[in-house]
């Protein structure tokens, strides 16, 4: 009996540690969303007004390009797009012509440059093209990177953000010209802290407008500006405060680098179009109250040409799902929900 009695105190204790841990975790993830941040945003009297919607189908992955009256989206599949006109509707699958011997991973990246469609995959060092309309594809060969972000540049360049034998530990900027394979490593840009990028991961943009690359870290304020050959234009800072990234890293079992506690998300999504960076940002600013907060999410946006801080504005719920990602093309954006696409008209 009494053996029973101690198996069960421990169970409790064990409970109650568990607990504790799970509350000290959602504390965390919450803190930075309820806490004074120590900076403001100013709102522009831009609106969003809804036009259309679409329950997602589950295959749909992401927004991939606007482009004249088509809307196109990634699926998860790598062969194949769901396309719908700019009002949402008629929309269809479209599957793209690559052989399934070269293509079968879900790690692809896929690149709309009109007419042109570029796939990119971390497993294979190939690249796949084919043309809207004729369908007419082709397999280029390209050395083996090591990479985590990739962007399109132009239909034969792109730029990587991954390893190179010839620096330790972290992730460079990489340039590829995918027709001769010449390859332009950055010169002293990236951050060397001997955690395999984890504290400077991030979202790699490329803006044709100002032919800047722009690279906007995830867990602190920090963006870098580069033009298309990996010469730094400059760095600069989001308004918010947090300048040093709240992440704890470890080796795992396999005895590589992981995130291995609690991370301060700052900027959860970022785009660009027409020479302006937006962030969608997890941070409450000061001036803002938490109540707007739960039917919306802030965005921030920058001129990329000097860094500047322009205004922001609120994208909102969409039944009761908050916005993951969106896309801007001239007035009109496609956001996306969890289980959602709306398309807004911006005014």
């Amino acid at each position: 009996m009494k053996s029973v009695k101690v198996h069960i105190l421990y169970i409790t204790m064990v409970m109650v540690i568990a607990v504790g841990i799970v509350t000290s975790l959602a504390w965390a993830a919450l803190k930075p969303i309820n806490q004074k941040n120590g900076f403001e945003r100013k709102f522009s009297d831009v609106k969003l007004e809804k036009l259309v919607s679409f329950t997602k189908d589950e295959k749909i992955s992401d927004v991939l390009e606007i482009t004249g009256n088509r809307i196109y989206f990634t699926t998860k599949e790598p062969d194949k797009l769901f396309v719908t006109n700019d009002s949402l509707l008629k929309g269809y699958t479209t599957h793209l012509p690559f052989p399934n011997n070269e293509w079968n991973n879900p790690n692809f990246y896929t690149f709309l440059d009109s007419p042109a469609i570029v796939q990119v995959t971390r497993e294979k060092p190939v690249i796949m093209f084919c043309t809207l309309n004729t369908f007419n594809s082709s397999i280029q060969r390209i050395p083996k990177m090591f990479f985590s972000r990739v962007v399109l540049i132009n239909p034969n360049t792109f730029v990587f953000r991954g390893f190179d034998p010839s620096v330790k530990g972290d992730p460079i900027f990489k340039k590829l010209n995918s027709i001769n394979n010449e390859v332009i490593l950055e010169r002293g840009i990236s951050e060397r802290n001997n955690d395999a990028g984890i504290t400077s991961d991030g979202y790699l943009n490329y803006d044709k407008t100002t032919n800047s690359i722009i690279y906007s870290y995830i867990y602190s304020n920090k963006f870098i500006v580069l033009d298309t050959n990996l010469m730094l234009k400059y760095t600069s800072k989001t308004i918010d405060t947090i300048s040093v990234p709240t992440i704890r890293t470890g080796a795992i079992g396999n005895g590589y680098l992981s995130n291995t506690g609690p991370s301060r998300v700052v900027n959860e999504f970022v785009t660009v179009s027409n020479g302006i960076i937006y962030y969608l940002s997890k941070l409450k600013a000061d001036n803002e109250e938490e109540e707007i907060l739960t039917d919306n999410t802030p965005v921030e946006l920058y001129e990329i040409t000097s860094g500047k801080y322009l205004h922001s504005f609120y994208i909102p719920k969409f039944n009761d799902e908050q916005v993951k990602s969106f896309k801007i093309r001239g007035n009109k954006m496609v956001a996306m929900y969890k289980s959602n696409v709306v398309l807004y008209k911006i005014i």
